[in-house]
């Protein structure tokens, strides 16, 4: 087992296990919560396979998060919110574009909830009853999620943005989707995606790593495990060209809602696509931020308000940078949106908002370590594409004003830009 020290000081242990299985366990002394959060990697990104042995695979969009629904199902109408709630904790899981979590938060019997967490993801029970019952439930989720301004907002940029990436589906899939799985369907899918070998844990807490590790270990001895499936992820070629240059819906909102992405090239892997990632936070920051006078004016003619954001979004299969906020005046924004990232493509950022805008980086990843949840998924994401968040410091360190000028320069192509704009319902 190694160690590494994070940036407040705290220590992150990691082990591998001979199953192939990587935890990762993070000891804060005093914090009274405890957390385990159990990452597969599974998301929505893998809706095109080949299986060694079996060939290839189509899996309809939602298909991660429709299996996920089915796990928490037990035979005899128990269900694992009630197990984990006889031990003092509650259970959540959520599908990402590239794995799928299930995160237990206690106060007291860690030990207990990793294995209970290990036990129950270890006996499926699919049958077609359960399947129907739970397409339902996610059915209903997904037209629930459809009157959320930011959540449909973004999935209609997405949509625009790219061709055949599937990032361009939500994580929950379609009504349509949903309908087309069956049991057999989740049956494969569990059986080529959960194994320990494409699985991570993150434990966090007032905990003795050692302990940890041992309870791991003894959990797992429990369950037989077949030899790991190889499992090729299949992804259609990309082109550069956006899918569409605006898409436009209506919801029963307020005041319009605008997004603006812009889609980048290259991609990267590992410590370069933490350290791409943290000089796009640099951009993001400038953005957003006041101390440029003519964004100053833009919040100061009421063009921009409270709402107005700038989010950069990247993984070794896609990157985009995501700038938009409410609005009474769609063209006004979208057109002083436009001039003000012409006028940044020129500017060259000054030392002394370079050291402002790294210490506010350095603070806001202070601020994710201690909402845990979070930056255990977040860490988890990152961790199955070569990115560790241990080595933030270092690529933090490893940039200067150089860096954050030719990515002002070279990042915000307007040409390989979308916008979605949601328009209030006058209906």
């Amino acid at each position: 087992m190694s160690y590494s020290s994070l940036i407040n000081g705290e220590r992150l242990f990691c082990h591998r296990f001979a199953n192939g299985l990587r935890a990762y366990i993070l000891e804060k002394p005093g914090y009274k919560r405890q957390l385990a959060t159990l990452a597969v990697r599974f998301g929505s990104l893998d809706i095109k396979h080949e299986l060694i042995g079996v060939g290839q695979i189509d899996v309809p969009a939602g298909s991660a998060h429709l299996l996920s629904h089915l796990l928490l199902e037990e035979e005899e109408g128990e269900n694992v919110f009630q197990r984990f709630a006889n031990l003092g904790a509650s259970i959540d899981t959520d599908t990402f574009k590239n794995i799928t979590i299930f995160q237990v938060s206690t106060c007291g019997n860690l030990l207990e909830v990793i294995t209970e967490l290990i036990d129950f993801v270890h006996r499926p029970y699919l049958i077609p009853e359960l399947t129907e019952k739970t397409r339902k439930i996610v059915e209903h989720e997904i037209r629930t999620y459809q009157g959320d301004c930011r959540w449909l907002g973004n999935n209609n940029l997405l949509s625009g943005l790219y061709q055949e990436n599937p990032v361009r589906v939500s994580e929950y899939g379609t009504v349509g989707s949903i309908r087309q799985i069956d049991t057999e369907l989740m049956l494969l899918c569990y059986h080529s995606f959960y194994h320990p070998a494409n699985m991570a844990l993150f434990v966090a807490g007032d905990v003795s790593a050692q302990r940890v590790v041992g309870q791991i270990s003894k959990a797992f001895a429990k369950h037989d495990h077949f030899q790991a499936p190889q499992v090729i992820r299949l992804y259609q070629h990309e082109p550069v060209e956006v899918f569409q240059s605006k898409v436009e819906d209506e919801l029963f909102i307020s005041r319009p809602y605008y997004l603006l992405g812009i889609k980048q090239l290259p991609y990267y892997q590992g410590f370069d696509l933490l350290r791409h990632q943290l000089i796009m936070e640099f951009v993001c920051n400038i953005i957003v931020s006041k101390s440029q006078s003519y964004i100053k004016e833009l919040y100061r003619r009421n063009v921009f308000d409270e709402t107005f954001f700038a989010e950069f979004t990247a993984s070794i299969y896609y990157a985009y940078l995501t700038i938009g906020g409410f609005t009474t005046n769609v063209a006004r924004f979208d057109e002083n949106l436009r001039k003000a990232i012409l006028k940044l493509k020129q500017e060259r950022i000054r030392l002394d908002h370079f050291e402002i805008f790294k210490h506010n980086i350095c603070a806001q990843h202070i601020r994710l370590l201690e909402s845990i949840e979070t930056y255990a998924i977040k860490f988890l994401a990152f961790q199955f594409q070569g990115v560790y968040f241990q080595d933030f410091a270092r690529a933090l360190a490893s940039i200067d004003q150089s860096d954050v000028n030719n990515a002002l320069e070279t990042s915000l192509d307007l040409n390989q830009a979308t916008v979605s704009v949601l328009l209030p319902d006058t209906r």
